[in-house]
Order: C-alpha cells, then structure tokens, then sequence
C-alpha cells in the first residue's frame, strides 16, 4: 500500500480557502490508508491575487472521487477572480462616475515612468479641472442632482478625449485629464494643452438638464507639463497650483504653472494664515469715503475695510477679500465690519454729526448665510441704528447672477425693515440686468472705469448715459464713483447724474478725520 502527494502553494492568500481544502484532503488520505485504495495522484495549486497572474488551478493524475474537488477547486477559483476584480473596482474606479480615481492615475505615472527611459525628453501634460459654483448647484438643487452632473460631466469628458488620454475623477468636483509623454517642444506641448483645454472648457460649459432646470457650469484648467522623472504627486499639485490661480483671475480660464506663480501662491497661503491672526488682534480697518451731490453736499459715505498689517501696511480690499471669501472667512471680516460701522453711526450721531447713509460692502456669501438677518437685527437693536441710515451694496465684480436664488428673499427681508440695497460696480461685463429685475435694488453705482475716460471716449460717454436712462425708468439712484476731476463730474452731471463719490471730493478717511472734517470741535470717539 502506498499513497504519495504533492502539494505546493505559493503567493498563499486565502487562509480561509485552504483550511476548507486542507480539511476535506486529509480525511480522503486518511480513507485511502485503511481501505487500502491504490492511487498516484498528485495535486498542484498555484495562487496569486496580482493583476498580471490570475488564479490558476492546475490539477493532474486525480481520481475518479476527486472529480468533485476540482469543481470545487474551480468554483473558488471564479470567486477569488471576482473578489479580485471587486476589490480592483473598489480601490482604481471613482464610485459616483466610474472614472479611474487618484489611485489609479498614480499607477497611471508610474507605468509611464517605467516605460521611458529616465534620460527620455518626452513631455507629457496633465490637466487639473475644476468646475466653478458646483456647490452653489449642490444648494441651489441638492446633492443628488449635484452628483448626476458629476456623472454628466464625467462622461462628456470620456467622449471627448483622444483614445491615447486618460480621464480620472479626483475627487469632489475635480477631474483631471493626462496626455501621455510625446517628444514635443515645449512651445509645441503647450500649444496642444492649451487646444484641448479650451475644447474641454467648451464641452463642459454645455447646459445639462437638472429637474426642468438648464444649469450650465464654467471651469477652470491649470495645466502642468512634466517629464517623466518627477513624482505624481509633484505632478498634481503643480497642476491644482495653476487651476487654483486660474478660478482667481476670471480673465483667464486656462493657467500653465510657473515657479513665479507657485511663489505667488505660497506668498497667498502666508497672508492667509495672518489674517486669522489680523482678525484676532484687531488689525482691520473701517475707512469711509464721503459722498456728495452736485451742490458739494453730503449724501453719505461708503465703508472701507483697511487691514493694517504689521509687516506689509495698510492693504486694501482686493489685496485680501478675494482671499477671505475663496477660504471662507469671509463671513467673519462681513459680520465685524457690521458691527464697527453700526457702532460708528451711533458714535457719530452722540456727537452730532449726521451722516444720511452709510454704504457697507457685502459678499453674496455672507448674505446666504441662514443667520444673516438675526445678526443685523441684533446689531441694529444693540447700537439703535435706524434702517433708513444703512445701505448694503453687492458688487457685480463677482458672478452675482449666480447668487440670486440663495439671497433674493434675504433682500427682501432687509428690504421690509427699511434698509436700502445697491449694486456697486454696475455696467462692468459682470452685470446682468434679470438682477435688476428680480432683486430690490434702490441704488446702482456706475463703475468707475466709465468714469475714468468719460471726456474724451465717446462709448463710456454712451454707456453711462445708458445707465442713468436704464436707472431713471427703474427709479432708482444713481452714483458715479471715481470723480477725480471736476470735469469728469461737469460730464456726468450733465448726463443727468447727481450724486458722486471720488477723490475730487475727499479720499477715504477714519472716522474721526471725517467727523474733524465736517465739524469744528474734536471730540474723542471710540470704536474698538
């Protein structure tokens, strides 16, 4: 009597698989033994879960008995495969768009690494999109129908693109798109980037059907060229550098990194990070600047935020605002500027100076926020500020169309208690006139590069004239900002405008030198 076997495993993976194998082997050697069965059988299984080695089960010289064990065998095979390709789903493919995800596009450069030769000049070029106002679409309709135009988009992309390129979803509500390494020029390697960019801009930019709602979305691309040494994450991040540069200049949709712009961005994240500490340590700044009418009489002023920092000096808005509203804070810069400028009229008011209307600058953002209201009636009960005194202005530097549906009722609420609301910075090519329409707008502020010009080019002269005819019918105010000189106001004046705001008159001011101004004595006021 003899029994011999051999078994081998190798790349063993699945414990539970072969303690199940293992238990039903030993006892058939077992019965073999006593029974005195004759057989040479010899069984081999070769196990691996890698991609490149699919599971193998070989299985030779078996008994008739042992038949059932190699469809056994077999049918663990098919479910190992399928686990396999279950985890490969899992870990390689985006779950919402069925894209390859970041994991995947890091196995994506690494087989491109492998494949040149570390000398090689070949260039490849990624693509960092990212769609604009996605989450202004995720509250405006909900996150269900945010995720079908993830899916939309996706597959647009995928339809698009060369069959040599790749599509991956990042995450969120960005993807990224890259063309393989080629021996190109640099110059040549930019040229084809910035074409297929600007194909992908326009695909994406077509209106998709959300529920009834036509919703079309804008992007921004940051494009990074690389050589086939540099790492993936090198890669990607010198990409989302140039997108995220892209999304802050509205004159550029399509942004190619650079070592400047990498120091730029770095010089960013630093103010940054000292504005939380500007906003802690009491480093703002309310200035106002006065506005007039046409007999030099004050009208009312608008409030300037300053941020003095200790380092840089006396920023301005745009050197900071952009920064707070892309990063959030903006609510927190809007709320303390409520605050002090509520505070001020009060103070200006004990000592007897009477200011008509305070103009006060608010990012969309703030408004939608749901405690928005709450905070300025809070703030009006707290310092006794009438309504009547206030005036909120909405800047049509930023998309505000977009903004409408989130912030139209809280308007009309701020509206019913008697505060005033206006839009700075109208006539730009942001504005749209559907706002006029549908927010209750009291007051438009011609920009002042119309002003700038207004002697000497006759299509500001039309513009402007425009406007004033556009506010005369809607009844509403009008204010020509940037006068600098009196000819510009002689201009406009005779255009039909009657209230003005610029250095012609005053430049901005702290709130003692307005009053020292407008006043004989100096009184003390504090505001902080």
């Amino acid at each position: 009597m003899g029994f011999k076997s051999k078994l081998r495993l190798v790349q063993v993976h699945r414990y539970l698989t072969y303690g199940v194998l293992f238990g039903l082997l030993f006892p058939l050697a077992s019965w073999s033994f006593l029974l005195g069965w004759k057989f040479d059988w010899s069984i081999e299984l070769l196990i691996t879960l890698h991609q490149q080695h699919p599971l193998l089960y070989v299985i030779d010289s078996a008994p008739l008995f042992l038949g059932w064990l190699a469809a056994f065998a077999g049918y663990q095979k098919d479910q190992l495969e399928a686990e396999r390709d279950r985890f490969y789903l899992a870990a390689f493919k985006d779950d919402l768009t069925g894209l390859p995800n970041r994991r995947s596009f890091h196995q994506q450069v690494l087989q491109q690494h492998a494949f040149h030769q570390p000398n090689s000049r070949a260039i490849g070029t990624l693509l960092f999109i990212d769609l604009d106002k996605f989450k202004l679409v995720n509250d405006s309709f909900g996150h269900h129908l945010g995720d079908h135009l993830l899916k939309v988009i996706g597959e647009r992309l995928l339809s698009q693109v060369r069959a040599t390129d790749k599509v991956f979803r990042l995450g969120g509500d960005e993807f990224l798109v890259l063309l393989p390494p080629v021996d190109l020029s640099e110059s040549q390697a930019e040229a084809q980037a910035r074409k297929v960019a600007a194909h992908i801009i326009k695909v994406i930019a077509k209106p998709v059907a959300l529920e009834g709602h036509l919703v079309t979305v804008d992007s921004s691309v940051g494009i990074s060229l690389y050589d086939t040494s540099e790492s993936w994450d090198r890669i990607v991040t010198r990409g989302d550098n140039a997108m995220y540069h892209a999304k802050q200049n509205r004159a550029q949709s399509i942004v190619f990194y650079t070592d400047q712009l990498h120091q730029e961005l770095i010089a960013k994240t630093c103010l940054l990070e000292a504005l939380d500490e500007g906003i802690k340590s009491d480093q703002l700044r309310v200035y106002y600047q006065p506005q007039f009418n046409s007999t030099h009489q004050l009208t009312g002023a608008e409030a300037l935020t300053r941020w003095e920092h200790p380092t840089l000096g006396l920023l301005t808005p745009d050197q900071f605002i952009p920064l707070a509203e892309q990063h959030f804070k903006i609510a927190t810069i809007d709320g303390w500027v409520i605050e002090s400028v509520f505070k001020q009229i009060r103070c200006w008011s004990k000592l007897g100076l009477l200011i008509p209307k305070v103009a006060i600058n608010l990012s969309p953002v703030s408004l939608a926020d749901k405690g928005f209201i709450a905070l300025i009636d809070r703030v009006s009960g707290r310092y006794g500020v009438q309504p009547d005194q206030v005036v909120f202005e909405l800047t049509e530097q930023v998309n505000l169309q977009s903004y409408v549906d989130a912030i139209e009722n809280v308007l009309d609420q701020l509206v019913v208690r008697g505060y005033h609301i206006s839009i700075d910075d109208f006539g730009t090519e942001y504005a749209a006139m559907t706002t006029l329409k549908r927010l209750p707008i009291s007051q438009i502020k011609i920009d002042r590069s119309f002003i700038a010009d207004i002697e000497s080019n006759k299509e500001s002269v039309a513009i402007t004239q425009a406007l004033l005819m556009l506010a005369d019918a809607l009844q509403v105010e009008v204010v020509a900002e940037g006068v600098e000189t009196q000819k510009q106001m002689s201009v406009v004046n005779q255009l039909g405008c009657n209230y003005f705001q610029g250095h012609l008159f005053s430049e901005p001011l702290l709130p003692n030198e307005l009053r020292s101004l407008y006043q004989d004595y100096t009184p003390t006021c504090q505001t902080h």
